[in-house]
């Protein structure tokens, strides 16, 4: 069986591939529709969203805070991949507003940990809600193959671009 040699794109598939890219981007980051705005800004109670993080920021600290149990600063900077002052700029803002608090490491007072509060549990699952909803639009013109072949094509590009990471 002779072996298959990968053609590069054309400059009209990159271009086509590129709007698409754009088209679905735009859809995740658009805003939550009014309804939901309102359920979000019951949570956020008045508090300020100056100096928020940004809304990839924002769904990474999350994953990582539901996921870890009271990770450590310096977790929380390495699963970022930012510096510590980054990764504590982002969590002043999540305890500033109520969504996180420190805790005192009970073994070394030197280690800071971050734990989740109540409102901040609620507020990621209704921003979890929203993201369901919306890749659920994106996703409705396709098939269920098709979608299991987009999602199979998304992971190959995805563990390539692992790869290819430093």
């Amino acid at each position: 069986m002779a072996e298959e040699t990968a053609q590069f794109p054309s400059e009209t598939q990159i271009l086509a591939f590129v709007r698409c890219l754009k088209d679905i981007l735009n859809t995740l980051s658009s805003g939550p529709p009014p309804e939901e705005i309102r359920e979000l800004e019951d949570l956020l109670q008045g508090r300020t969203l100056r100096d928020r993080p940004t809304p990839a920021e924002f769904h990474h600290v999350g994953e990582i805070l539901l996921q870890r149990k009271n990770p450590t600063m310096g977790e929380i900077s390495q699963a970022l991949s930012v510096p510590f002052s980054t990764a504590t700029r982002l969590m002043n803002w999540w305890v500033e507003n109520g969504f996180a608090r420190r805790l005192a490491d009970p073994s070394d007072r030197r280690i800071v940990r971050i734990a989740l509060t109540e409102r901040g549990e609620q507020l990621l699952r209704a921003i979890e809600c929203h993201i369901t909803r919306t890749v659920e639009k994106i996703l409705a013109p396709l098939q269920a193959e098709e979608r299991e072949a987009l999602l199979r094509l998304l992971s190959k590009v995805a563990s390539g671009l692992k790869r290819e990471s430093p």
